[in-house]
């Protein structure tokens, strides 16, 4: 189960598609979310939170949320498993591996990008790379980045996976990555 606590950068999905972007936790709501359980949150995180971006504030479901601080022990071992299991499940739903990954990342000096594309091998297609912010083999290389130091960055946060299946070459597929969207896109 994610773990929020007052004052994590988080990066909104909001459903209305108005006011996405990066916030801070400004209240848990712990008293208000505490008979909600670990299964129920798997099925949708309706942990409802306080957030802010210093003009305005919003509470909403903890579903919407993806964590962009940099995550440490238990944090980063949830990530890789997100990985993992996102991965599995774009296989299963494509026959293919994805070509990448959108994650959220921090740069070692703080600052935050809430969206951006890794591709999931070295290879450089220039018809489809324009927006690829790095390039690593796979999806081992892929759960390194999760421990800072390695780089100038480390992902905070996997969001989803995407690639063109040679089945169906023409076709995007994505597939979320929390726990809670494992599912087709």
């Amino acid at each position: 189960m994610r773990k929020f606590k007052e004052k994590q950068a988080v990066y909104w999905n909001d459903p209305a598609g108005e006011t996405s972007g990066v916030y801070e936790v400004l209240d848990t709501n712990e008293e208000y979310n505490a008979g909600i359980t670990e299964a129920e949150i798997l099925e949708f995180d309706s942990r409802v939170l306080l957030i802010g971006n210093g003009v305005s504030e919003a509470e909403v479901y903890a579903e919407e949320l993806a964590i962009i601080d940099p995550p440490s022990g238990e944090g980063q071992a949830l990530v890789q498993k997100e990985m993992e299991n996102g991965f599995k499940m774009f296989i299963r739903n494509n026959g293919c591996q994805p070509d990448y990954a959108v994650c959220a990342i921090v740069w070692n000096d703080g600052s935050i990008y809430p969206e951006v594309n890794i591709r999931l091998s070295q290879t450089v297609n220039p018809a489809t790379d324009d927006d690829i912010f790095f390039y690593c083999d796979g999806l081992k290389e892929l759960k390194s980045l999760v421990f800072p130091g390695g780089k100038d960055f480390c992902i905070a946060d996997i969001l989803y996976f995407k690639g063109l299946c040679r089945r169906t070459p023409n076709k995007k597929h994505d597939t979320k990555c929390h726990p809670h969207f494992l599912q087709q896109k």
